[in-house]
């Protein structure tokens, strides 16, 4: 006899003798936290949402389209760079810029800007060159009547 069974055998007349009711299983109880559990958990599903509105642009390097590759724009500020913003390539090169720390679209204002570029999960290889505001060659200067950031690098990069 296992020892379960032995138990509940026991715990029946004993309920019996002090004059207790069987428990009774509360389904709505259990029907409402499972309801209540569901609601919290599809709150979460769809994680955070993209941000779109910052401006776009394409990255190519010797004619192709790079894809999984970070592009960070840089500013002169005095003698050094400010970061404001980054991208990371789709499948097809495109990206939309976001501010630092993706809290918001980056819209870029008239002027001069450095990119710079990091892979994202892209097996090319990238020449130090291209990873410093200084010396990258991916440089643009935007105006106010411009609709999309062509950045090209002028070499292939090979993986």
């Amino acid at each position: 006899m296992s020892i379960t069974g032995g138990i509940h055998r026991r715990i029946r007349p004993i309920r019996d003798w002090l004059g207790l009711q069987q428990p009774r299983v509360h389904m709505t109880g259990t029907a409402t936290g499972l309801l209540l559990i569901a609601l919290f958990l599809s709150a979460g599903c769809g994680g955070p949402r993209p941000i779109t509105g910052g401006t776009p642009g394409v990255l190519r390097a010797g004619g192709d389209l790079l894809a999984d590759m970070q592009i960070t724009v840089h500013q002169a500020d005095g003698g050094s760079f400010r970061p404001l913003g980054f991208a990371v390539t789709g499948a097809d090169g495109s990206f939309q810029l976001v501010t630092n720390e993706a809290r918001g679209a980056l819209v870029l204002q008239p002027g001069l800007y450095h990119c710079t570029l990091e892979s994202a999960g892209s097996p090319a290889r990238i020449p130090p060159v291209l990873t410093k505001p200084e010396t990258t060659p991916l440089r643009a200067t935007w105006a106010a009547s411009d609709s999309i950031l062509l950045l090209e690098v002028p070499y292939r990069l090979l993986p």
